[in-house]
């Protein structure tokens, strides 16, 4: 299995931080939160200017739903590369599901120009809408946009959500 080939490229370059990267990736995605945050910790420490060691760990709290611990991951990662479009990605939709859509707006709008029709970024900018629609006072205790209500909004966010997860 794929930890195993992580695991192997560990034990025989233990100071080369991709394999880390590669085993958090890869214990991630398991489930295994505890063992990737370990892996990935270990990355960190062996090169911290490595970009795909922030977006690693933006992905693991992302994929658990630690949406604070997200930002700083994602949000050195772009200090690191500011072309990185998944950190983009995740600090922006992070921003959205926090209730901070004027903040995500930003990017949001880089994404949706630098690679326009993308679906991932289609799918945040719908959630950022929706977001703002829904406190706009026209809306105030109404459906909007074809939805049946507030229990039909929460569920369509929680599937866009689901889906923006599901692409990482």
């Amino acid at each position: 299995d794929d930890a195993r080939v992580f695991q192997g490229m560990t034990e025989r370059q233990p100071k080369d931080p991709v394999g880390w990267v590669g085993l958090g990736e890869v214990l991630s995605l398991a489930g295994r939160k505890d063992e990737a945050e370990s892996a990935l910790t270990r990355a960190a420490a062996l090169d911290p200017g490595l970009p795909s060691v922030h977006m690693a760990r933006a992905e693991l709290h992302y994929r658990f739903g630690e949406w604070a611990q997200v930002l700083p991951h994602a949000g050195r990662a772009l200090e690191l590369d500011a072309e990185l479009f998944q950190a983009r990605l995740l600090r922006a939709s992070t921003l959205v599901r926090l209730g901070r859509s004027a903040e995500a707006a930003p990017d949001i709008e880089r994404m949706l120009r630098e690679r326009p029709g993308d679906p991932s970024a289609l799918m945040v900018d719908g959630q950022r809408r929706m977001a703002r629609d829904a406190c706009h006072p026209a809306f105030a205790g109404q459906g909007f946009r074809g939805f049946e209500g507030r229990r039909e909004q929460r569920r369509q966010r929680r599937v866009v959500s689901q889906q923006i997860a599901d692409a990482l």
